[in-house]
């Protein structure tokens, strides 16, 4: 039996923070869910999500306030039918897991143990 997976790359650089605000991009990535969740075989196999985070910077985890954290916490987790079945991060700064921290506490454990470092 073919697994129909579907897998969603970010890439940190491509976003702007002088442009966007980190809210912006979260509601880009809601749109986007909604049109990857609209599909049958997504629905019941979920995403898996890989986040390149070469060339994020300062400007970027300033954005990432608590309130953002939980926003994005809460959509992963009871907001949305779309089951993650990893969450892959690659080229992080130093600096990331500090703002990592601000999401972690927020979900669930099933969702922090699928959430690993390439």
């Amino acid at each position: 039996m073919l697994l129909f997976l579907y897998i969603l790359p970010c890439f940190a650089e491509k976003w702007d923070p002088k442009q966007f605000t980190a809210y912006e991009v979260f509601r880009v990535s809601l749109i986007t869910s909604e049109l990857i969740v609209k599909e049958a075989e997504t629905q019941r196999n979920g995403i898996k999500a890989i986040f390149d985070l070469q060339g994020w910077r300062l400007a970027h985890a300033f954005q990432i306030t608590p309130t953002i954290a939980k926003k994005i916490a809460s959509v992963m987790t009871d907001s949305f039918p779309l089951k993650v079945r990893g969450i892959h991060l690659i080229n992080e700064p130093l600096f990331f897991t500090p703002v990592f921290s601000l999401i972690r506490p927020f979900l669930p454990d099933k969702i922090k143990e699928r959430v690993s470092d390439l």
